[in-house]
């Protein structure tokens, strides 16, 4: 027995210690250039940051011209010291307006996500459109897939579960050889349906990953990818269970053997989860791996235990004893089930907003309105049913199978829902990019359309400009008779001429048409640049003088869109407090198994791998807490002396020793018009400053701004610079937290 727990144990340890940290959503967090931004010369490259690690064989950027064809450098790179970062080489690019399109697969099995952008080089690129809420559709193939392999996977270890620690323990088989064969067919249903489940997902995936499935596609993915070396692992798993599994007639050991390989086999599904892209991967994924071994035993359990009753030739008594062992089965099963279930639904939910307005969300809530009914029918048979026929009732058998039928047709339902949330974006991120959008479009929608309007010759004209910023907009006139109060649908030519009143940018001409509704629109990019602009409408009519009559506008320039971090990070006194209730539960769940007359044999199963999850929850919980206890400091700020009017720079040194990464995002003094975070790069021996928009501190690290290195450039000085002098710095981080620290004026670091 010993040997067995160690041999599981090891697996499970073995399993785990491979989790590493990986999404399967890796979404765009930010860009340079940047969404709308204009530049004044062309860039060197296209450098784009994403929440998760990229597979780089299908992970690609592509750059297209205003003619929206593909311009052809170098293909995309994902950094070899960074993959969550992906670049793409430019060569010098003329005046335009370019568009950035990528796709990205996360490290795991990830959706594949995929969007784009514009900017401009000489010109602004167009305003940008409200930003749709994030997708929460999922393919049909892929929910049905997951489906499958839930199905399977429960049917084979369910079953396996069922014989070894219920069927077998409760001494029925001398007198049910007929069930005992048909529970042996049941595991090798499953096992069967398994592996085709598995053929399945990876022929999905290639398919989304490569946009069709050949086998070189189909070999590409499983020899180039996480995914491919994830299910490779799998399959390997399953071939040797098949082989236990004969065995397994002439040694009853093998089956045991055949029992530790699944359960591994578990575990390791629980690595391309949405557990494992979790901040604390490892924990998350035990948890994950212990929530499905759980539902896998009852699932297929309950089958099996159903499968064993058909044309029993078994007492009522013996019936009764096995209803005995399998409501302890069940007991412990269930109670792993909701620890991980709660913890799962804290970390991927989050909030009572989110259960209810995510398709994810709804899902859950879909799989705990089946629990109740599923529960009730548990409470009968412990409390009724067993009773019964312990009494030798023989009719309570009948009354059992049909209490067995239900359970079994609700949790069909159960794994339906499961299927579709592991398809589906977290409920947490979904409302955490969603409430980024809504922000994002308020501020654009707080930039109010012009509208005017002016008269002349007895004409009133109006004017309206949407959305009224610089780039593409929609310009809409509309002509009413100031005499007779009539509306002017007859004009044969209206003409309006942009001129900017701040520079001399060229004249240029836009010709609105009528559409039929008394209104003449046109659309256009001449508002080019902010700042004022006057507007010349010319209207000419049949058989009357031309108008004139100018509008003055004043024209800002276009909002950007938002950087949507979709996997916002969970802080560590959160992750830590949760990490730590759970590994407690699981704990007293371990505690109560082994006290229990019937959890023996359940418990070299459940009862070790729920310790070993509780352990891993409980020192990851520990430690977050106690790493949570500090907070980002910044010191030793001092910049050189430096002109008004001229460029300077301020050096810091940031340590965060907390347990999450934080990120610089902004700088802000009274000294300088703005404060730009750069980096110094030298190509061919030749020096150049490059900005980038955050700077990420990892947990447990220093940062040192320096000359030479990163510094934050201080933009059109607004006073000297004076050695011996100090002026205030503010850094902000994506947290909210702002650190204000003064910087010394001083010739070099240590003066």
């Amino acid at each position: 027995m010993w040997v067995r727990f160690a041999g599981l144990v090891f697996a499970l340890v073995g399993a785990l210690l491979l989790a590493a940290p990986a999404s399967a959503h890796a979404n765009l967090a930010r860009s340079s250039p940047g969404a709308n931004e204009t530049l004044t010369e062309s860039p060197t490259e296209i450098r784009l940051w994403f929440t998760e690690p990229l597979e780089p064989d299908y992970s690609r950027i592509t750059l297209l011209d205003m003619n929206a064809d593909t311009i052809s450098p170098a293909p995309s790179s994902v950094d070899p010291e960074d993959a969550h970062q992906m670049t793409l080489a430019v060569d010098d690019l003329p005046d335009g307006v370019y568009t950035v399109s990528w796709r990205s697969l996360s490290t795991t099995d990830g959706h594949l996500a995929q969007g784009s952008y514009a900017f401009g080089v000489g010109m602004p690129a167009p305003a940008r459109e409200a930003a749709p809420p994030v997708s929460e559709d999922a393919p049909p193939g892929l929910i049905a897939g997951r489906w499958l392999n839930l199905a399977a996977m429960s049917l084979f270890v369910g079953s396996l579960g069922f014989r070894l620690l219920v069927w077998r323990p409760a001494q029925v088989t001398i007198r049910a050889l007929d069930a005992d064969r048909r529970l042996h067919v049941l595991t090798w249903v499953g096992w069967y349906l398994l592996g085709a489940a598995q053929v399945l997902l990876l022929l999905l995936q290639t398919a989304a990953a490569a946009g069709d499935v050949t086998v070189n596609s189909t070999s590409q993915m499983l020899a180039n990818s996480s995914y491919g070396a994830l299910w490779l692992a799998r399959a390997g798993l399953w071939l040797v269970s098949g082989v236990l599994l004969v065995w397994s007639r002439a040694s009853a050991r093998m089956l045991w053997a055949a029992l530790v390989v699944s359960v591994t086999l578990v575990f390791l599904h629980s690595l391309s989860s949405h557990a494992a892209a979790a901040p604390d991967a490892l924990v998350a994924a035990a948890s994950d791996g212990l929530h499905l071994l759980a539902t896998c035993l009852w699932v297929g359990g309950l089958v099996a235990f159903a499968l064993a009753l058909i044309r029993t030739r078994l007492t009522a008594l013996e019936v009764g004893e096995l209803v005995g062992w399998f409501s302890n089965y069940a007991r412990l099963a269930l109670a792993a089930l909701v620890v991980t279930g709660i913890y799962a639904a804290w970390l991927h939910v989050g909030s009572v907003e989110a259960l209810v307005a995510t398709v994810y969300g709804r899902s859950l809530l879909v799989k705990l309105v089946l629990l109740l009914p599923l529960l009730a029918i548990a409470a009968v048979n412990l409390l009724l049913t067993h009773r019964a026929l312990m009494k030798g009732y023989p009719a309570w058998i009948g009354r059992l199978r049909g209490l067995i039928g239900a359970e079994v047709a609700l949790l069909v339902g159960i794994l339906a829902a499961a299927g579709l949330m592991t398809a589906l974006n977290p409920a947490r991120g979904v409302m955490a990019a969603n409430a980024a959008v809504a922000a994002a479009n308020e501020a654009a929608a707080a930039v109010t359309p012009y509208f005017d309007m002016r008269s002349a010759n007895h004409l009133m004209a109006h004017l309206e400009i949407v959305p009224g910023v610089v780039g593409e907009n929609t310009f809409t006139v509309s002509l009413i008779d100031e005499t007779t109060g009539a509306v002017i649908d007859d004009a044969s030519l209206i003409r309006l001429r942009f001129d900017h009143l701040d520079g001399d940018v060229g004249q240029s001409e836009l010709r609105p048409e009528a559409q039929g509704n008394s209104l003449y629109r046109a659309s256009g990019s001449n508002l080019s640049l902010p700042g004022d602009w006057r507007i010349r409408m010319t209207v000419a009519r049949p058989g009357e003088f031309d108008s004139v009559i100018d509008f003055d506008a004043s024209i800002p320039a276009a909002p950007p869109p938002p950087q949507i971090d979709i996997d916002l990070p969970i802080p560590a006194v959160q992750r830590g407090t949760a990490a730590l209730l759970a590994g407690l539960a699981l704990l007293a769940l371990g505690g109560y198994a082994v006290v229990q007359p019937r959890a023996r044999r359940v418990g070299v199963v459940l009862v070790g791998v729920i310790g070993l999850v509780a352990i891993i929850s409980l020192v990851t919980g520990a430690w977050l807490l106690i790493a949570s206890g500090g907070s980002v400091t910044a010191a030793d700020a001092w910049a050189r002396p430096a002109a008004a009017g001229e460029t300077g720079a301020v050096y810091v040194t940031i340590d965060n020793p907390t347990a999450d990464s934080v990120r610089l995002v902004e700088a802000a003094t009274s000294a300088a018009e703005r404060v730009e975070l750069h980096q110094t790069v030298v190509e061919d021996g030749i020096a150049r400053m490059e900005q980038i928009a955050a700077l990420d501190i990892p947990p447990g690290e220093t940062v040192r701004i320096e000359p030479l290195g990163l510094h934050l450039m201080l933009v059109n000085l607004q006073a000297d610079l004076v050695a011996g002098a100090s002026f205030p710095v503010t850094l902000t981080f994506s947290s909210g937290e702002t650190l204000t620290l003064d910087a010394r004026v001083r010739m070099n670091a240590g003066g």
